[in-house]
C-alpha cells in the first residue's frame, strides 16, 4: 500500500489546458473517487498516474517517490479499464495469470494466487471459459483479479461500471468496496457517477473544467457543497437552487423568490439586498394539501402548485412550481398528488445552503 500524491500538476492537449495547479494528498488504504462530468480531465488525471500520460507540470509521487519519469511498468499500480481489455483467445485462467507470467513468476505461486483471486471473486467455476462466454459483470471480475494477483501499491479504475446494466452496477459497486476492505489497497476510481461515488468512497474529488471544486467526505459533500456546480452535481434528484435577494421582515432575515419567503438556515446573516441563490434537497421538503387558511408566511409555510407526481413504489417525486421557479420534493412512500393542485410546502431550513448568485460560492 502507498501514498499518492498530485503537486502543482499541469496538463495541455497544445493551446488547451486540460489540468490546472491539481494539489492532491491520497492517504495509504484510502479509496478516493474522482468524480465529474465528461472533459473534467479527471481520467486524464489517472491516466498520468499510470504513466499513460505525459505531465505538463508538477510532480506525481506514489509512496514518496516522485514517478514522472518511471516507465508504467515500474510504478507498481494495476488498472481496470471501462472495456475489460480481456484478452479474448485466453481463458480466465490464463487471463489473471498473464501479468505474473510475464514477471517469470513460478508456476506454483502463480496457479496459487490465480486459485486465490477466483475464490476472491467468485470466478472458480469460471476458469476454464473464455471471455465471450462470461456476462459484463463476470468480465469486470477477471479483470479485477488480473489487477490484485499483481498486489499493487496502488488500483486504479477508470470508470469500470459504465457498460453494465443497473442491476450489475449495484452488485459491482459492492463487491468492489468490499474487495477494498479487504485488502485495503490505496484505490482511486474515476466515475461521472455520482451513486457510485457517494456509495463507494471514503473521499470524493469533485472536478470541474480542470480543477478540483471540493474535497471531502460523501457527507460533507452531500450537506455542505463549497458551490452550486458541486451542490447540482452531487445528489439525486438533483439540489432544488432557487434565486431570490434577502430580506428583512419582522426583525427576521429571509430569501425573497418572487413573492414567497424562505426561512435562512440559523445563524446565517446576510447584507439586506444580497443577490443569492437558496439551495435546499428534495428530501427536506414535506408537503400536504393546501388548508383553508392558505400561505402563512409567519410560520414560513408556502404555497406550491403540484406539475407532476412520479412514483417509484418506495418514494415519490413532486415536480411543483414555486411562483415562477420550479421546485422537487422527495417523500417516503406512495403519496398522490393532482396535476394542478396546490400544496403547502414545509422547508427545512436547517438543512438550506445559500450561494453568491454572482459568484456561486456557498456563504457561510
Amino acid at each position: 500500500m502507498a501514498t499518492v500524491s498530485y503537486k502543482n500538476i499541469r496538463k495541455n492537449f497544445g493551446s488547451v489546458t486540460v489540468l490546472d495547479d491539481i494539489n492532491l494528498a491520497i492517504e495509504d488504504g484510502e479509496f478516493v473517487v474522482l468524480l465529474g462530468p465528461s472533459g473534467c480531465g479527471k481520467s486524464t488525471l489517472l491516466r498520468m498516474t499510470a504513466g499513460l500520460e505525459q505531465i505538463t507540470g508538477g510532480t506525481i509521487s506514489i509512496a514518496d517517490k516522485i514517478v514522472n519519469d518511471v516507465h508504467p511498468r515500474d510504478r507498481d499500480i494495476a488498472m481496470v479499464f471501462q472495456n475489460y481489455a480481456l484478452y479474448p483467445l485466453m481463458k480466465v485462467r490464463e487471463n489473471i495469470a498473464f501479468a505474473l507470467q510475464i514477471k517469470k513468476v513460478p508456476a506454483d505461486r502463480i496457479e496459487e494466487k490465480v486459485r486465490w483471486a477466483a475464490e476472491t471473486l467468485n470466478l472458480t467455476d469460471y476458469l476454464d471459459r473464455y471471455p465471450r462466454q462470461l456476462s459484463g459483470g463476470q468480465r469486470q471480475r477477471v479483470a479485477m483479479g488480473r489487477a490484485i494477483v499483481r498486489d499493487p501499491e496502488v488500483f486504479l479504475f477508470d470508470e469500470p461500471l459504465s457498460n453494465l446494466d443497473a442491476k450489475l452496477r449495484a452488485q459491482m459497486r459492492f463487491e468492489i468496496r468490499e474487495l477494498h476492505n479487504r485488502l485495503k489497497t490505496t484505490t482511486i476510481y474515476v466515475t461521472h457517477d455520482q451513486i457510485e461515488a457517494m456509495t463507494m468512497a471514503d473521499k470524493i474529488v469533485v472536478m470541474d473544467q480542470g480543477v478540483i471544486a471540493q474535497i471531502g467526505t460523501p457527507i460533507e459533500i452531500f450537506n455542505a457543497p463549497d458551490n452550486t456546480f458541486v451542490a447540482q452535481f452531487v445528489g439525486s434528484p438533483t439540489i432544488n437552487l432557487l434565486n431570490g435577494s434577502i430580506e428583512t421582515r419582522a426583525k427576521r432575515q429571509w430569501v425573497a423568490v418572487g413573492e414567497n419567503y424562505l426561512a435562512l438556515p440559523p445563524k446565517l446573516k446576510l447584507t439586506t439586498g444580497h443577490s443569492v441563490v437558496y439551495g435546499i434537497r428534495p428530501l427536506h421538503i414535506s408537503l400536504k394539501l393546501k388548508s383553508k387558511t392558505g400561505k402563512s408566511e409567519k410560520d414560513g409555510r408556502l404555497v406550491a402548485k403540484v406539475v407532476l407526481a412520479e412514483s417509484t413504489g418506495s418514494e415519490t417525486e413532486i415536480r411543483l412550481m414555486l411562483g415562477d421557479q420550479p421546485l422537487r420534493a422527495v417523500l417516503h412512500g406512495q403519496h398522490s398528488f393532482d396535476p394542478g393542485a396546490e400544496v403547502e410546502v414545509d422547508l427545512d431550513e436547517n438543512w438550506a445552503v445559500v450561494f453568491d448568485a454572482n459568484t456561486g460560492e456557498r456563504l457561510v
